[in-house]
């Protein structure tokens, strides 16, 4: 039996075409390709398998940071060791998807209902402090301080330092020089507050001065001096992070989206939010966030890129009048870039903050209601790759064609 001869096809350096029909897919595209990996040349390359590392039910959420590996199962959240085991580092997750954001050693985290840090990977933490809600009382005593007004306030401090919001302020007047007796610490909600900073005003004075920290179980502190000599007080109401459905950081702050709104934290101070003034609104929910160094790339009803390093002032430029599908956005390295599916194929954005559909000339993509995306780079090829769980097949992909001669026989 002679031998059949051997067929040699491609390259296809066009990629996929499911836009043009059956009959008109040029010779040097591919109509559709299972289980391999083309070449940026066009050559196809058979796909590696995989295999199961970790057996547990219903994982999500992975994220990869030089603090780690992590994913989510059963409302806990787990490290990937070097060895294929895991550890788990916080419990207690009810929200289906964790986003995160890495940053100097700590990884920044939230489902959506609750927010948390990781330090170094490891130790779970609250993210922000809430400030006290009780009023401090001031009973009077012997002292030096003249007589007049005096007002006291205190805010929570955690193991590491860091300070809350102000609490409520109290006030009393006397007519007498006196000391004062503070009292009725409140009672902080979180294991993670270990001290708590009182603030006082001189007589007749608008400003609070920093003028002792004491243990939490302290019962009082007693004032019989000036005390205008400590740290002023911030007067400004801060909350706390909100629970978030993407977490960035960018020049300085920290940057979290729920739902149509992206709120920012104070520069340097990722504890720290103004519910007044420190966010930006979007006519529907935002898919995407990502930014560059000169700015970010979000994406709701259309897609933007906003130009900034003060988010107080900023230039808005409307890029594409489309969406994306959300968490399908994967960051470049080396500073190229940010790519992510949109409703009408990959999307590449570039550091001058404009854009490229890499897709869309040839190949109509599927949709989603949401996905996720990561880079994969192996054999000196770079992917994007992004899965889209129950997804659509465009309207916009070509039907399959038949040719055929019909002959109508008369009776």
């Amino acid at each position: 039996m002679a031998e059949k001869p051997t067929v040699t096809a491609g390259p296809w350096p066009l990629g996929i075409d499911n836009r043009s029909p059956d009959y008109a897919v040029p010779a040097d595209a591919l109509r559709n390709a299972v289980n391999v990996d083309l070449s940026r040349d066009g050559h196809v390359q058979r796909r590696q398998g995989y295999a199961r590392i970790v057996d547990v039910l219903a994982p999500h959420s992975l994220y990869t940071c030089p603090a780690g590996t992590f994913f989510a199962s059963q409302g806990t959240l787990y490290t990937l060791n070097s060895d294929n085991t895991t550890t788990a580092v916080l419990s207690g997750l009810l929200g289906s998807r964790v986003t995160y954001e890495y940053f100097n050693d700590i990884v920044y985290l939230s489902d959506g209902v609750t927010t948390k840090r990781l330090l170094g990977g490891v130790v779970p933490m609250d993210w922000g402090i809430p400030r006290p809600t009780t009023k401090l009382t001031i009973q009077t005593t012997s002292g030096d301080l003249h007589f007049g007004t005096f007002t006291a306030a205190a805010s929570f401090i955690n193991s590491l330092g860091e300070e809350s919001a102000l609490g409520p302020i109290s006030q009393i007047t006397t007519n007498v020089n006196s000391g004062f007796i503070l009292g009725d610490f409140p009672n902080p909600a979180s294991a993670d507050i270990t001290h708590i900073r009182l603030y006082f005003s001189g007589s007749g004075s608008t400003t609070l001065y920093h003028i002792a920290d004491v243990a939490i179980g302290t019962a009082s502190y007693t004032v019989t001096e000036r005390v205008d000599t400590g740290k002023a007080a911030n007067l400004r109401v801060f909350a706390v992070p909100p629970a978030s459905n993407i977490i960035r950081h960018h020049a300085g702050r920290m940057y979290l989206v729920v739902g149509s709104t992206v709120f920012y934290t104070e520069p340097y101070a990722f504890n720290w939010v103004d519910p007044v003034k420190s966010f930006w609104q979007f006519p529907e929910t935002i898919s995407v966030f990502e930014p560059i160094e000169s700015g970010a790339f979000i994406i709701a009803d259309k897609t933007y890129f906003y130009r900034f390093k003060d988010p107080d002032d900023t230039q808005v430029v409307e890029l594409l009048d489309y969406g994306a599908i959300p968490h399908t956005s994967v960051r470049l390295p080396h500073g190229e870039g940010v790519m992510w599916q949109s409703l009408r194929g990959t999307i590449m954005g570039d550091e001058n903050g404009t854009v490229k559909n890499i897709q869309e000339e040839r190949a109509a993509a599927d949709t989603a209601s949401t996905g996720a995306a990561f880079l994969r780079e192996q054999n000196g090829t770079r992917q994007f790759v992004a899965s889209l769980p129950n997804s659509t097949i465009s309207p916009l992909s070509a039907k399959s064609f038949m040719e055929a001669e019909i002959i109508r026989r008369g009776s």
